[in-house]
């Protein structure tokens, strides 16, 4: 349970440190090549902050998976949490990226 508990807490400040790097320091070659190939400059602002909020939402469900799941010790604890949060992340970037590639 502990092992468990240290790689999601791992992933989730992961999830923070690219989040914080690629919104706020705007360092977009972290991105996927075909995600960022067509964004002009003027775009790449709101296309990194875009990203950037998306990774930072997965990473705030990871962390409430980590820390219900040592309270609840449920599977749902670290399923609906990260279900929900990386589906919502996941849209979010997915949106940034036909919003801006064109």
């Amino acid at each position: 349970m502990i092992v468990g508990i240290l790689v999601m807490a791992s992933v989730s400040l992961l999830l923070f440190a690219f989040s914080w790097l690629v919104w706020k320091k705007e360092k977009i070659e972290l991105v996927n090549v075909t995600s960022r190939d067509k964004v002009s400059e003027e775009n790449r602002k709101p296309f990194c902050a875009a990203i950037g909020k998306g990774l930072l939402i997965m990473g705030m469900g990871t962390l409430l998976s980590t820390v219900l799941f040592p309270v609840l010790e449920s599977a749902w604890a670290i399923l609906l949490p990260i279900w929900v949060s990386y589906t919502i992340g996941i849209a979010i970037m997915v949106r940034a990226c036909i919003r801006y590639n064109r």
